[in-house]
C-alpha cells in the first residue's frame, strides 16, 4: 500500500543554484523576541556621574549631595538623554533632610551644653 500524495513527504530536493541571471532571495529570519521588550531603550543613555555622587554624598557631607544634586539636575535639563534624574531629586531631599536633622541636632547640643533646660535656671 503506498501513501496517498497528500501525505507523502516531498523527497525530491530543490535546486541549490537559482536558474541563470537571478540570485537567490536572502532567507528571512524570524523576528526575535525578547522578555525585556524595552531592552533597547534600556541600553540607550547613560546614567548622570553626579546624580549617583550627589546620592552618595547626601549620606556622608550632605551640603556637598546638595550642590552635586543642584549640578546634577541642571546637566539632566540640558542632556535629556541621559538617566539619573530620581538619583539627583533622591540625593537633593536626602541632603536636606540629614541637614536639617544636624542642625537640630546641635541645637539641642548646645542646648544640653550651655545648661538652658537645668532645672536650676528654672524660675518658678
Amino acid at each position: 500500500m503506498s501513501p496517498s500524495p497528500a501525505v507523502k513527504k516531498s523527497s525530491s530536493k530543490q535546486s541549490a543554484t537559482p536558474a541563470s541571471g537571478t540570485q537567490a532571495a536572502p532567507a528571512v529570519q524570524p523576528a526575535q523576541v525578547s522578555a525585556f521588550p524595552n531592552a533597547t531603550s534600556l541600553e540607550t543613555g547613560k546614567t548622570n556621574v553626579l546624580a549617583i555622587l550627589s546620592l552618595i554624598f547626601a549620606f556622608l557631607i550632605p551640603i556637598v549631595g546638595f550642590v552635586l544634586a543642584i549640578i546634577a539636575l541642571v546637566q539632566l535639563h540640558k542632556h535629556p538623554e541621559e538617566k539619573g534624574k530620581g538619583l539627583a531629586i533622591a540625593g537633593l531631599i536626602v541632603s536636606i533632610v540629614l541637614f536639617l536633622l544636624f542642625i537640630v541636632l546641635i541645637f539641642i547640643g548646645m542646648m544640653a551644653y550651655f545648661g538652658v533646660l537645668s532645672p536650676a535656671r528654672m524660675m518658678y
